[in-house]
């Protein structure tokens, strides 16, 4: 099964384009996929992307290269611990020491999980997480697809601590959600649960593992984090082409991208023009 025979089953309207799926997300269309997507979309077919979708915009890589770029998936194609410094050993010895890794079914997470997730938004500055009831349903409703989502959780004297949500598909493998309390991060849990899932991942069953593209509109050092287990950026092109209304707003605005704050209701435009600026500095490549 794949990402977007996911969406469908579950009643999520995609959209075929350039040989690819396509869902909406956040209000931009995106490949359906959670691993790295390289594609060439032209004019013709971004516009009736856009016009069938109605979405505000239409994002995708390409070009993939070993030529630096502002745009990047971040992926780990091979994984072994002795190649790691000697600090980043230690440490997840210490992880391995203090926490346990084991895998956690879809109905586990839904029962005991929410305050670990919750607590974990003590950390973002720009994200509000779900009620306990919609954390529920939304992770009961992928125990039928267990076979694309596999839950992992990190155990501390047995509080449950953290996890990673993984979706496994095409030959490859996207930690889509990662979550850690905050008051434990001193027992290493990250540490211990990333040794584990690229020991698995990669160096057994030999599937690379993504964590995704570039971040354009929250913070985070998790990737700086991935780089430090033999992660590498795949550098690639970022593409956008915009809604006609959205197209002149984003020209208009983007002069003056540095007096935009990046909080309260600015923060969507901050990212949106951020995004622009990254857009941009690829085509110049």
């Amino acid at each position: 099964m794949t990402y977007a025979d996911y969406l469908q089953q579950t009643g999520q309207q995609l959209f075929l384009g350039a040989d690819i799926y396509w869902q909406i997300y956040q209000k931009a269309l995106i490949p359906a996929s959670q691993i790295p997507t390289f594609v060439d979309v032209d004019i013709e077919t971004g516009r009736r992307l856009l016009a069938e979708s109605g979405a505000y915009l239409i994002r995708w890589s390409s070009d993939p290269s070993n030529q630096e770029t502002s745009w990047w998936w971040i992926v780990c194609d091979d994984y072994d611990l002795a190649h790691l410094t000697s600090k980043m050993r230690n440490q997840i010895k210490h992880g391995r020491k203090d926490c346990i890794v084991r895998c956690i079914s879809a109905e586990w997470l839904a029962e005991y999980g929410y305050e670990c997730y919750q607590k974990a938004f003590d950390r973002y500055a720009h994200a509000v997480p779900m009620i306990e009831s919609e954390f529920r349903s939304c992770t009961l409703s992928k125990v039928r697809y267990e076979t694309l989502f596999e839950n992992w959780g990190v155990f501390v004297e047995d509080r449950f601590v953290g996890y990673v949500e993984c979706i496994v598909e095409g030959g490859g493998v996207n930690t889509s959600v990662i979550k850690y309390d905050p008051d434990y991060l001193k027992y290493y849990p990250a540490y211990a649960m990333m040794d584990t899932l690229l020991t698995h991942y990669v160096a057994e069953r030999k599937l690379p593992m993504s964590n995704g593209t570039r971040a354009v509109s929250h913070d985070t050092n998790m990737q700086d984090f991935l780089l430090k287990f033999g992660y590498r950026r795949q550098y690639c092109r970022l593409n956008v082409m915009y809604q006609s209304y959205l197209k002149l707003a984003v020209s208009c605005l983007y002069p003056f991208r540095s007096f935009i704050p990046d909080k309260g209701i600015m923060h969507k435009a901050k990212a949106l023009l951020f995004q622009e600026e990254l857009r941009r500095e690829c085509q110049q490549i």
